[in-house]
């Protein structure tokens, strides 16, 4: 433990802190892990199905939160692979031609 002798913090352990900073960095490695293994299945059932609405793809994965399968439904479109067609009140969602 280390002593602030100059300061109002409290005592801290740098090894303590260390373990935090590494632990979170770890936990947004899997969540990133994640959501590309969510984009790579999103891309395969636009391969197989072909054009999909975006409530269908909500369906296929309902452990998933909507609005990561959105965010990256909106990060595809703005990298060019999939392009978003309104219909109704949701997208029809298709690879970009």
């Amino acid at each position: 433990w280390e002593h602030c002798h100059n300061s109002r913090n409290e005592c801290f352990s740098f090894v303590d802190n260390l373990e935090e900073y590494l632990q979170k960095l770890i936990n947004k490695k899997n969540e990133k892990n994640i959501l590309y293994d969510i984009e790579n299945q999103i891309l395969k059932i636009l391969d197989r199905e072909g054009p999909v609405y975006q409530p269908d793809l909500f369906k296929k994965f309902p452990s998933t939160d909507k609005n990561k399968i959105k965010k990256i439904i909106n990060e595809l479109e703005i990298q060019y692979v999939i392009e978003k067609e309104k219909y109704k009140n949701s997208y029809l969602i298709s690879y970009k031609t």
